[in-house]
């Protein structure tokens, strides 16, 4: 009987086939399947606040890709280093890159047409914050990526391929384009003329990828 925005934990899709109908005469519907190409879109990088909040909000869509189910008590040393080097990587495809995506993120990092040295030396001299006049990198993407270049290479390779495993999902082509862009924003929960309901859809198979 619940009229205003709600966030419905809906697995197998039941409850959208059961409830949509009658939610839809008072609230806009929308379905987020990201194994579903007819799905909603959600990309979270457009929710990162750019200025004092960013850095904040990227380490937390850094932490979710690195612990999703928040169960890690401790990071080991790879899980620290690539969760930096996330970090880093996300500034700058949000700052750098035309495509703002984790999709994005996942193909800026493992590029075929360069060594993964020339793309960290490229996120600490690309042009992030300033203009043609007077260039300016950022200091977050600068010091990742320099921190990852200080290592030796055998290590390098390790952050890189730790990294590249929390990003797989979005090697998918269908999550990369349901990842793509926003159909509704988090504060539509909270702050719209007209309540939404959302139902958060992941198949019982795609749930350990997810």
């Amino acid at each position: 009987s619940w009229t205003g925005s709600a966030v419905i934990h809906d697995i197998k899709g039941e409850n959208w086939q059961l409830t949509a109908g009658w939610r839809s005469k008072f609230s806009h519907c929308l379905l987020f399947n990201p194994t579903d190409p007819r799905s909603a879109r959600y990309n979270p990088l457009l929710e990162v606040r750019k200025g004092p909040h960013e850095v904040r909000d990227v380490q937390n869509i850094a932490d979710i890709l690195v612990d999703p189910e928040g169960a890690l008590e401790r990071r080991n040393h790879w899980e620290k280093t690539s969760h930096a080097l996330l970090v880093g990587a996300i500034l700058h495809v949000l700052y750098a890159e035309e495509e703002k995506t984790l999709a994005r993120v996942a193909t800026f990092l493992s590029d075929p047409q360069r060594s993964f040295s020339a793309t960290l030396r490229r996120m600490m001299t690309t042009n992030h914050l300033g203009t043609a006049e007077e260039p300016h990198v950022h200091a977050v993407v600068a010091s990742a990526a320099r921190e990852v270049l200080n290592k030796s290479e055998n290590e390098r390779s390790g952050v890189l391929s730790t990294a590249m495993s929390f990003l797989g999902l979005y090697r998918d082509p269908t999550v990369a384009a349901t990842t793509s862009a926003c159909d509704w924003r988090i504060a539509d929960l909270m702050d719209s003329d007209r309540p939404l309901s959302l139902y958060l859809v992941v198949p019982p198979s795609d749930i350990s990828r997810t």
